[in-house]
């Protein structure tokens, strides 16, 4: 297929996603006069997880080019490994993300103190437990995410241009639909953090997960990937005693994000961009 035709694609993609994750939230805001607190905010974030997949359908639908290559078969018993290294991986990642952001946004404690008391076993008990059934529920969300980004979008890029710059793109892309959530932030200096951080956190964690999604040859390992991670780390510091303490807890988000807390995700990139352009040529030379 000639790049004339995948650019095209790739636009009628964006178009897309990006229409249907900030209208209904620009409607819910500045026509409905949400602020963000109701049911409907709730339903509207729901729906936005799954604007990615449903971009990648309709587009489909759209250019009429078929389901081939769609991502959507499990493949385990050939990649059952890359489940378990992109399950294994992230969690140890995001643990030492977690240890830079206590020390980072909370030097006032030790890292005893964190679980200290009593509960200390059972916050770290019921931290693992937890993780384990919001990623299970969160699975699906993390799937209509996936399979817009690393299901549609990078494959396209990537037939255009080249590896790393297909996941600087969809690294940016992927921020960047996110910003419409941040709409509801009165502080400026706030949602301009935000929309750093979620641009800088995105285009950090693309490669792993494209990584995954390549070397599987299916969406899911990803998506996996990916529900662990955003329910780890919230788990973390909702079990730890910082919760306890209201002042230390408002001084923390306070405080702005420094290079040290993305230390972490920037291991995960230099390392999985290395492998993708190493796989990439393995691939060629054998062809």
């Amino acid at each position: 297929m000639d790049k004339k035709t995948e650019t095209k694609r790739i636009i009628i993609f964006l178009i897309l996603v990006f229409a249907l994750q900030s209208v209904p939230f620009l409607f819910y805001k500045f026509i409905y006069g949400g602020d963000g607190t109701d049911n409907l905010y709730i339903v509207l974030g729901t729906f936005s997880m799954f604007t990615p997949a449903l971009a990648h359908i309709l587009t489909r639908i759209i250019t009429k080019e078929g389901w081939k290559d769609s991502l959507l078969g499990t493949n385990f018993r050939k990649a059952w490994k890359w489940y378990f290294i992109g399950a294994a991986s992230i969690l140890v990642f995001t643990f030492i993300g977690q240890i830079l952001l206590f020390a980072e946004f909370f030097p006032e404690y030790t890292a005893k103190e964190f679980f200290e008391g009593e509960n200390r076993i059972a916050g770290l008990i019921v931290t693992f437990l937890n993780t384990g059934a919001f990623a299970i529920s969160g699975f699906l969300i993390c799937m209509g995410e996936e399979y817009g980004w690393r299901g549609y979008l990078f494959p396209k890029l990537e037939k255009v241009t080249n590896i790393p710059v297909a996941i600087l793109i969809t690294g940016i892309v992927w921020g960047v639909w996110h910003y419409p959530n941040g709409i509801f932030l009165d502080d400026a200096s706030a949602f301009a953090e935000m929309l750093l951080n979620q641009t800088l956190s995105c285009i950090l964690i693309c490669p792993f997960f494209v990584l995954l999604t390549k070397k599987s040859g299916s969406i899911y390992p990803a998506s996996v990937a990916h529900s662990i991670n955003n329910s780890f780390a919230a788990f973390i510091l909702t079990n730890s005693s910082i919760m306890q303490d209201a002042e230390k807890l408002e001084s923390a988000m306070n405080r702005s994000s420094t290079f040290v807390t993305y230390i972490n995700l920037i291991l995960i990139a230099v390392i999985s961009t290395a492998l993708l352009i190493y796989f990439k040529k393995k691939e060629n030379i054998s062809q």
